[in-house]
């Protein structure tokens, strides 16, 4: 009966739980170059295939979720090549045009002097290190041998490097053999009477949200305010409810559904798989099961006999045990009343038992029997 008057507040607190659901997911800030692109991101890319430019600068990807963090950033080198800071300065290598001509007019390539392992160097500015594992490279499309052997540092620590006899094409994507994290990355060239040539240097980092190696999946953490690994996905908190997994990417086996995938699915209609978030019948219940939403409590016209039965168990288990309970009762309060009688007349025996009395029971009992005269005289004279 309770389950009747209660499953009514199902659909209410489903929708709770889905409204707070829905909120969990970390809000992705949008980089998209248009107010109209925001207004339906992240539902809808902020770039189409052929139309590029709809990111801000220094937004990368589809969703405008991938940041150069090495744009117009401080940066250094050995030396410059003809003392030319305004043709070969460091800053070239950074200034947001991509090219792969060291002599395109303007200028817009970085380049050092002839010397022993020429290195250049961002300092990336960031409050918080950033964990660095994509980088692309705009080099020189002539003379392309000079970046033989070329080498990629994050901090003091190798990213990757090229053989003594190899070197990246014009335009090289790089991932570091690991992660790593830092703030500067330097390119070197190692040997004597080398050049090093860089026309522009892109170091990719996902936006908050985001992740994997192209910054193209969406974190999925259970708190809100848990920013999930950018290169693996994983969220210290935990997954969103409804997904499972180390990046939380892989959605609950059909049957279970919320936190962990801990919870069963109800009865649902034609065996129906719930939602995996909620819990929810797409289509309703089963037969025989109260349409709340999670299909779990049976329709109260089916708990009625069942109900009863129990019910009327239960009554006559307790009229048996309060018959049983109350003859006892009787029996031990009769037993009481004749223990109490024996012991009373116990104490008046004793109590009227003095020395005189006894003395005079036991005369009595030794004296001549008492005759009647008149007939013990008849007796005599007869």
């Amino acid at each position: 009966m309770v389950l009747c008057v209660l499953h009514g507040m199902g659909w209410f607190w489903i929708g709770l739980l889905v409204v707070c659901v829905s909120e969990a997911l970390i809000e992705a800030a949008c980089h998209c170059h248009t107010a109209a692109a925001c207004a339906v991101f992240p539902s809808t890319p902020c770039s189409q295939v052929g139309d590029p430019d709809r990111c801000q600068e220094g937004w990368f990807g589809s969703y405008c979720q991938k940041q150069n963090i090495a744009l117009r950033r401080s940066s250094s080198q050995s030396s410059t090549l003809g003392d030319r800071t305004d043709f070969f300065e460091a800053a070239l290598g950074v200034d947001g045009i991509a090219t792969t001509s060291v002599t395109s007019t303007p200028r817009t390539c970085a380049h050092t002097q002839q010397e022993t392992n020429p290195t250049w160097t961002v300092n990336l500015n960031t409050s918080v290190p950033e964990k660095i594992q994509h980088i692309r490279l705009y080099i020189r499309d002539i003379l392309q041998e000079r970046s033989d052997g070329m080498e990629i540092f994050v901090g003091n620590q190798m990213c990757y490097n090229w053989s003594s006899t190899e070197h990246p094409p014009p335009i090289a994507n790089v991932t570091c053999r690991k992660p790593l994290t830092g703030t500067t990355v330097t390119i070197r060239i190692p040997g004597l009477t080398k050049y090093l040539t860089l026309c522009e240097v892109q170091i990719f980092v996902c936006s908050d949200g985001w992740f994997s190696e192209d910054c193209d999946k969406q974190c999925r953490c259970l708190n809100s305010n848990d920013v999930c690994d950018k290169i693996t996905g994983r969220c210290s908190s935990g997954c969103f409810p409804g997904n499972h997994g180390t990046d939380c990417q892989t959605a609950c086996p059909d049957g279970s559904y919320g936190i962990n995938c801990s919870s069963e699915c109800g009865n649902c209609l034609d065996g129906v798989s719930c939602d995996k978030i909620s819990g929810t019948c797409p289509k309703g219940c089963a037969a025989g099961w109260i349409n709340d939403g999670t299909c779990l409590q049976q329709e109260c016209s089916n708990w009625g006999i069942p109900v009863a039965a129990v019910l009327g168990v239960l009554l006559i288990c307790a009229l048996t045990g309060a018959t049983l309970y109350i003859r006892r009762l009787l029996k031990e309060l009769e037993s009481m009343k004749t223990k109490v009688r024996d012991e009373h007349y116990v104490t008046l025996d004793e109590r009227t038992r003095t020395t005189v009395a006894e003395s005079t029971y036991e005369h009595i009992g030794n004296a001549t029997p008492y005759y009647n005269t008149v007939s013990h005289v008849q007796d005599e004279t007869g």
